[in-house]
């Protein structure tokens, strides 16, 4: 059942739409359509308790891929008889921790425009013009901006950190360096009771 035209015009003339709501869109030839719902931006917290949990998670996975496979099976000790020795300084070890980031990081981004953390609290990563999905350019551009600092500096990578944090915090948009370099922003999207 379509709702007659004048409370459609009504309604749109009204304001009463709100910023995670739809809005009216006039077409070339006068049709009148409704576009997509622009999200609301994603809160502090909400980006925070993503990013604890993209930081557990990553953190137990850096450990079995640097533990497991890089110590034990590639290290010649795949019983655990000898005590373990992860110097994150030799190649290999290195090479490991960059491809388990892109792996947690760039990966889920691109396919679904969230990683764990994200996916769980709520929040997308898009684009800021409208497109279908986030390019693998952007999605690594992003991931060496957030991560290529601590893994570049090892123990002053806090610091790099905490610039980020800063530059998320302190904009009106929220949209931290990384962020702003790749072009994307993070949205929260629309519970599912909430319509």
């Amino acid at each position: 059942m379509q709702p007659d035209r004048r409370s459609r015009r009504t309604r749109r003339r009204s304001g009463s739409r709100s910023r995670g709501q739809g809005r009216a869109v006039r077409h070339r030839f006068g049709q009148v359509s409704e576009a997509l719902p622009i999200p609301a931006a994603a809160s502090i917290r909400a980006r925070l308790g993503a990013r604890l949990i993209d930081a557990v998670t990553l953190t137990w996975a850096l450990g079995f891929v640097l533990v497991e496979l890089d110590q034990r099976l590639l290290g010649g000790d795949p019983f655990g008889r000898q005590p373990l020795q992860v110097d994150v300084t030799q190649g290999r070890s290195l090479l490991f921790v960059v491809l388990t980031i892109a792996a947690y990081e760039v990966i889920p981004t691109v396919l679904k425009g969230a990683t764990l953390g994200k996916a769980l609290v709520g929040l997308q990563l898009r684009t800021v013009e409208p497109s279908a999905r986030i390019p693998w350019s952007r999605a690594t551009a992003r991931a060496l901006v957030l991560y290529g600092g601590p893994v570049a500096f090892g123990a002053y990578g806090g610091a790099f950190l905490l610039v980020l944090v800063v530059s998320v915090v302190l904009p009106a948009s929220g949209r931290g360096a990384h962020d702003r370099l790749a072009g994307t922003t993070v949205v929260a999207l629309p519970r599912e009771g909430s319509e």
